[in-house]
């Protein structure tokens, strides 16, 4: 007997996850657990809305990236490597912080 198939079934969902050479299992297995996908990590901006101090968290802290508080009409009011920072001199309005190529908008309230 040949034991070559003839007949394979395919089911017409191809969504399947390969992650390396088919096996038996329903997922191939691999060691890898995750991925880089690149991505920068978000600036996160507490608290938000600000009075006083801002905090900047973008995962990883790079004290060698400026952060830049840009005002609605394009000026750098701040310019810092400082991951705090106060806006107590800005007056209330939406701003953005530019970190590296990721921005975040955050509010002054007074």
């Amino acid at each position: 007997l040949p034991l070559t198939p003839v007949l394979v079934y395919v089911h017409p969902c191809q969504d399947r996850i390969r992650i390396g050479s088919r096996d038996v299992g329903a997922y191939e297995y691999d060691a890898l657990t995750s991925v880089d996908d690149g991505r920068e990590q978000p600036l996160n901006l507490y608290p938000n809305p600000a009075a006083d101090i801002v905090s900047v968290a973008d995962g990883v802290y790079d004290q060698t990236l400026n952060t830049q508080v840009i005002d609605i009409t394009g000026r750098t009011v701040i310019d810092t490597r400082l991951s705090r920072f106060s806006v107590a001199q800005l007056p209330a309005g939406v701003y953005t912080v530019v970190r590296g190529t990721t921005s975040q908008m955050f509010v002054v309230q007074r």
